[in-house]
C-alpha cells in the first residue's frame, strides 16, 4: 500500500440491488452504529465532562489512536478545548469507549474475539467493529448480495437490540434499524452514504498507512538496537572470558599461597616446638644436675653432722628438709611448664569410666553436669558421680545439642518413646520430639514428634527461658530453621532465610545463645558458624582460619565475657557421626572413629563480631576432645575420651 492514500478503488456508483444493499449496510454502520457509540459514550461520561477525561486519560488515548487528524480533533495544537461526540467518527468513538469509560469486561476483554454466548457489552461492540472491518475489508466494490447482506444486517442488528436493552430499556435503534432496512432508498440518499462510508474507508486506509510508516521506523530502530544487543553480547562474552581467565590464575594463585602459608606455618609451629622442647630439656637437665647435687651434699653432710651432733644440730636438720622439698618443688614446677602448652591452665579432671564418647554437656547450678554420649544421659557432680540418669525408656537423639538445661535445673532432651510403635506414612518408625523433666524428676513431653520437622539440637535461652530448637525437614533433611518456643511449648518464631532469601542453615547440629542476645548455631554440613541477632537478621558466618585447611565445626558455647568458643576438626565424621533412627543399639559408642585420617582436633576462641582471637587446645586422634560447657565462674570444661578437663 501507498504512502500516501489515492482515490478510492470502488467502481462508479449504480443503484442495483446488490448496490442497494451495500447502500443500507453502509448507513446502518455510519448513522445508527455510530448514534449507538455516541449513546454509550454519553451514558459512562456526561458531554460536559468529556474534554475533562480525555485530558485525564491522554497518555493512552494517544497512544490508541493511530491517525494523525484524529489525534489533532480530540487534542488540538492550540491548546484545550471543547469537544463532541457528534464530531467523532465510529473509529474514534470506539478508541474512547475502550481507553476512558471503564466499561465492565466480565467475560470478553477489549481488542479479543468474543464467544457466541458472550452477551456482555465489551463482546457486543467488539463484534460491531469487527463487522465494521470485515466489510470494508471485503466489499470494496460497493455491491454485496442478498444472503451475505441478510447476515451481516442480522449480526449487527442482534448486537446493536442488546446493547439498547442493557443500557436504554426503549426501542429507539430497534426502530431505526427496521425503518432503515424497509424504507424505499434513492440514490442521492444512497451515493451519500456511500460517499460516507468510503470516506470511513480512505480514513482507515489512512491509519493503516501511517501505522506502516510508524511500524517501519519502530522496526528499524529495533533492529538498531538488536545490532547493538549484539556487539554488547560480543563484548560481553569477550569480557567474561577474560574474567573467568583472570579468576582461574587467581584461584591457582591463592591455592599456592595458601598452601605456602600451610606449610610456613607448619615449619614456623615445628621449629617453635623443637626449639623449646630442647630449651626445657636443657634447663632441665641443668637444673636436676645441680639440684641433684645440692641434694647428695646436703644430705651427705647432714648425715655426717646428724652422727656428730645430732641433738645439737636438730634445727639445721629441719631446714635441711626444707630446703631439700623446695627443690623437689621446682623440679615439679619445671615439669609443669614442660607440659603446658596452650593458653589454658589445666584445674583438674573428671574420670568418666564406661562413658565414652561424650558429644555434649550442659553445666548445672550447684556444680553438677549433665553429659550425653549415644546412648546415655547422665547428670553427675564434679568428682564424677553419678547423680542422675535418663533411663531406658527413651531413645536419644545424640548426634549433636540433643539437651539443654534451665538456670532452675529443668531439662530438656531430644528422644523418641522406645516403647512408641506409631509408624509414618512412608513405613519408618515415628521421629523425635522433646521431652522435659523438672527438678523433682516429673517427665513431660514439651514438643511432640512430628515427622514434617524434626529436631536436631536445643537450647534454653538465659534471657528471657524461652527454647531455641534447630530442626530438619523436607525431602533429605534438605530444609533447616531454627524454632523458638515459649517455655509453654508455643511457638513464637522461625528464623530461616537472609536478607536475600537463602537459606542460612544446612542442617544445625549444636545451638546455643550469647550475652548480647545472638543465636549461635554450629552447622557441620555447612562448615560454617551461622550468627544471626535478637531479631533474626543474618550477622555472619564464620568458617574458620585460612591456615585450618578444612573447617567442620562441632560443639559450640559462649563464655561471661561474649565470646564465642567452638571446638572443630579438620576431617567431616558426618558419615559416623549420625544416630540411626531405625537403630536401637545400646552402647556401642564405635561408630565414631577417630583413629584414621590422621585428624587435628582444634578449640579455637572467637569475639562476639566473629573475629579469631587465638587457638585454645589443639589435639589429635588419639586425644580428642568434642564438646565443652561454661560455669558462671567462666570455668571451660572440656570432653575428651573417657574423662572431662577443666580449665581456667
Amino acid at each position: 500500500m501507498s504512502n500516501m492514500p489515492g482515490p478510492s478503488s470502488a467502481p462508479p456508483f449504480t443503484l442495483t440491488k446488490a448496490a442497494e444493499n451495500y447502500s443500507r449496510l453502509c448507513q446502518l454502520i455510519v448513522t445508527v452504529c455510530s448514534d449507538l457509540f455516541r449513546f454509550i459514550l454519553s451514558h459512562y461520561i456526561e458531554p460536559a465532562n468529556l474534554r475533562q477525561e480525555l485530558d485525564k486519560n491522554r497518555s493512552s488515548v494517544e497512544k490508541a489512536i493511530k491517525c494523525a487528524k484524529q489525534r489533532q480533533m480530540l487534542y488540538p495544537s492550540t491548546g484545550s478545548s471543547s469537544v463532541s461526540a457528534q464530531d467523532l467518527d465510529l473509529s474514534s468513538l470506539y478508541t474512547l469507549l475502550r481507553n476512558i469509560c471503564n466499561i465492565p469486561q466480565p467475560q470478553c476483554k477489549w481488542g479479543q474475539i468474543p464467544l457466541v454466548v458472550d452477551s456482555s457489552l465489551v463482546a457486543c461492540i467488539e463484534r460491531i467493529k469487527n463487522k465494521r472491518n470485515s466489510f470494508l475489508g471485503h466489499h470494496s466494490n460497493g455491491e454485496i448480495n442478498d444472503t451475505e447482506f441478510q447476515d451481516i444486517w442480522k449480526d449487527l442488528k442482534d448486537n446493536i437490540l442488546e446493547i439498547e436493552a442493557k443500557l436504554f430499556g426503549e426501542d429507539m435503534f430497534e426502530r431505526r434499524v427496521d425503518d432503515l432496512f424497509s424504507c424505499d432508498l434513492s440514490q442521492s440518499d444512497a451515493i451519500a452514504s456511500v460517499k460516507e462510508f468510503q470516506r470511513l474507508h480512505e480514513t482507515l486506509e489512512n491509519m493503516q498507512s501511517e501505522s506502516n510508516e510508524q511500524f517501519g521506523r519502530k522496526k528499524g530502530r529495533l533492529d538498531a538496537i538488536a545490532e547493538d544487543t549484539a556487539e554488547i553480547q560480543e563484548l560481553c562474552a569477550s569480557k567474561k572470558a577474560r574474567i573467568d581467565d583472570f579468576e582461574e590464575h587467581t584461584t591457582t594463585t591463592a591455592s599456592a599461597i595458601k598452601e605456602t602459608l600451610r606449610e610456613s606455618e607448619e615449619h614456623i609451629l615445628h621449629t617453635l616446638q623443637e626449639t623449646l622442647r630442647e630449651s626445657e630439656e636443657h634447663i632441665l637437665h641443668t637444673l636436676q644436675g645441680r639440684f641433684s647435687g645440692m641434694s647428695k651434699e646436703m644430705e651427705g653432710r647432714f648425715s655426717g653432722m646428724s652422727e656428730e651432733t645430732e641433738g645439737k644440730f636438730s634445727g639445721i636438720k629441719a631446714e635441711m628438709k626444707g630446703l631439700y622439698s623446695v627443690v623437689k618443688a621446682v623440679e615439679q614446677k619445671i615439669e609443669d611448664i614442660k607440659s603446658q602448652k596452650s593458653p589454658l591452665v589445666m584445674m583438674a579432671t573428671i574420670a568418666l569410666p564406661n562413658m565414652n564418647v561424650i558429644r555434649h554437656i550442659s553445666f548445672v547450678p550447684q556444680n553438677t553436669l549433665w553429659v550425653m554420649g549415644k546412648c546415655f544421659l547422665k547428670k553427675m557432680d564434679i568428682s564424677g558421680k553419678v547423680i542422675n540418669s535418663i533411663d531406658d525408656k527413651y531413645k536419644l537423639m545424640s548426634a549433636g545439642g540433643g539437651h539443654s538445661v534451665s538456670e532452675e535445673g529443668d531439662l530438656l532432651f531430644i528422644a523418641r518413646d522406645r516403647n512408641s510403635v506409631k509408624t509414618t506414612l512412608a513405613g519408618k518408625r515415628e521421629g523425635y520430639g522433646i521431652f522435659k523433666m523438672k527438678s523433682d524428676g516429673d517427665t513431660t513431653t514439651f514438643l511432640a514428634a512430628d515427622s514434617a520437622a524434626e529436631p536436631r539440637c536445643i537450647h534454653y535461652s538465659a534471657k528471657d527461658g524461652s527454647v531455641l530448637v534447630g530442626v530438619t525437614s523436607g525431602s533429605c533433611r534438605s530444609e533447616s530453621r531454627v524454632l523458638q518456643f515459649c517455655d509453654d511449648g508455643l511457638m513464637e518464631r522461625e528464623i530461616e532465610f537472609d536478607n536475600e532469601n537463602r537459606r542460612l542453615y544446612k542442617r544445625p547440629d549444636y545451638i546455643t545463645e550469647n550475652k548480647n542476645g545472638d543465636i549461635v548455631v554450629s552447622d557441620r554440613e555447612k562448615s560454617a558458624i551461622v550468627v544471626v541477632d535478637e531479631s533474626g537478621q543474618h550477622r555472619f558466618d564464620y568458617r574458620g582460619q585460612l591456615t585450618d585447611g578444612q573447617f567442620y565445626p562441632l560443639d559450640v558455647c559462649t563464655d561471661l565475657l561474649g565470646r564465642i568458643l567452638v571446638i572443630h576438626t579438620d576431617i567431616n565424621f558426618d558419615d559416623y557421626d549420625d544416630d540411626d533412627d531405625d537403630d536401637d543399639d545400646d552402647d556401642d559408642d564405635d561408630d565414631f572413629a577417630y583413629d584414621y585420617c590422621d585428624a587435628r582436633f582444634y578449640c579455637s576462641l572467637l569475639d562476639k563480631d566473629g573475629s579469631f582471637i587465638t587457638r585454645l587446645l589443639t589435639g589429635s586422634d588419639e586425644d580428642f576432645f568434642r564438646s565443652l560447657c561454661v560455669d558462671e565462674k567462666n570455668n571451660i570444661y572440656v570432653t575428651y575420651k573417657d574423662k572431662i578437663k577443666v580449665f581456667k
